[in-house]
């Protein structure tokens, strides 16, 4: 009896030196996990820009994440915002089973939030389809749809197909966003450098881009009439020896995605309702393309955010159109036929 009870407690004492030397040794391994457990993070970033680099902590204060399973069913939806997206370290946990997920984002900075709107999903029910991102519009007079307002930075991303398994580790995957919203800056200067008056023209940009899917195509809506958030007239001094004023208009306004397959015009009038100019905007925003790397006309809408076009009055206020600067970049437009 005695040396069966001596033959007991070794073999509990073996046991719980080996399940101690598997803790140590699984410690050991995953060290700089600190445990065993399995973490899967997103990582944003927002380098789809001219400069290549990634701005999504300067672009983005809240960002909702979605997980849909092959069912095209949500099954998980997070939020997040303030400071913490500002670290560079930052990534979002993403709490899922085991499983394929195809993983969808927008983020917003405050201007965006108050300009465009998500709807409330609720998860094992709603489904891809149901993930529509709308612009928030106005109304003119007619009951027209309106955006006269600063959009702010609106983004979209997605990862297809993610596998999320239970190995051990800390796996972070990289989410490329890509900017919806676009600045546009028109300037009207008069040859003459005069000062050109504001309360002479108006300004617009008409396009059908108000809701977006959850793949950030465009879906079917009525046309927006974009208008100026800010127009006002701005005037500097030449370099030249005798001192000239020289006087511009400007109006900002900010567009909603911008899609090859759309056609988005800008039309500026005067004070009697004539036409000064009415462009393609899409047909104008792609002459300058080539004087950057190469890429298709949607990367270029996509990566491109900001567009000054600046066009020059003859006496009669109108539109000298033999030239125009779109980006410092000056195009000659005598062999243009654009409609």
């Amino acid at each position: 009896m005695r040396t069966s009870a001596i033959l007991k407690k070794i073999c509990i004492s073996a046991l719980a030196m080996l399940g101690l030397g598997v803790a140590q040794s699984c410690e050991k391994i995953f060290e700089f996990e600190g445990d065993c457990s399995s973490t899967w993070r997103v990582d944003f970033r927002y380098d789809m820009n001219m400069k290549y680099a990634d701005a999504f902590a300067h672009e983005a204060n809240a960002v909702t994440v979605y997980a849909f399973d092959g069912n095209d069913v949500l099954v998980w939806q997070k939020t997040e915002h303030g400071d913490a997206l500002a670290s560079d370290d930052y990534a979002m946990v993403l709490d899922l089973d085991p499983g394929v997920y195809d993983i969808i984002a927008w983020s917003e900075c405050d201007h965006a939030k108050e300009c465009f709107a998500l709807p409330a999903l609720e998860a094992g029910q709603a489904t891809k389809q149901d993930l529509i991102c709308e612009m928030k519009k106005q109304r003119d007079e007619n009951g027209k749809a309106l955006s006269e307002k600063y959009l702010g930075s609106l983004m979209h991303g997605c990862i297809e197909d993610l596998e999320i398994t239970d190995m051990e580790g800390t796996h972070t995957v990289a989410m490329q966003m890509v900017k919806n919203t676009n600045d546009v800056r028109v300037v009207l200067q008069h040859l003459s450098g005069e000062i050109v008056d504001p309360k002479l023209f108006t300004f617009s940009v008409t396009d059908s881009n108000g809701l977006m899917a959850h793949d950030n195509s465009l879906l079917p809506c009525e046309e927006i009439c974009y208008r100026p958030w800010r127009q006002e007239t701005v005037s500097t001094e030449t370099g030249t020896r005798a001192v000239t004023e020289v006087g511009a208009l400007i109006a900002e306004l900010t567009l909603n995605r911008l899609m090859v397959e759309n056609s988005p015009r800008l039309n500026v009038f005067n004070d009697k309702g004539e036409t000064v100019l009415s462009i393609p905007l899409i047909n104008y925003a792609l002459m300058i393309k080539g004087h950057y790397d190469n890429m298709d006309d949607q990367e270029y809408l996509d990566r491109q955010d900001e567009y000054t076009m600046t066009f020059f009055l003859d006496d009669d206020m109108r539109w000298m159109s033999s030239f125009i600067y779109i980006n410092s970049w000056k195009v000659v437009l005598s062999d243009v036929d654009f409609q």
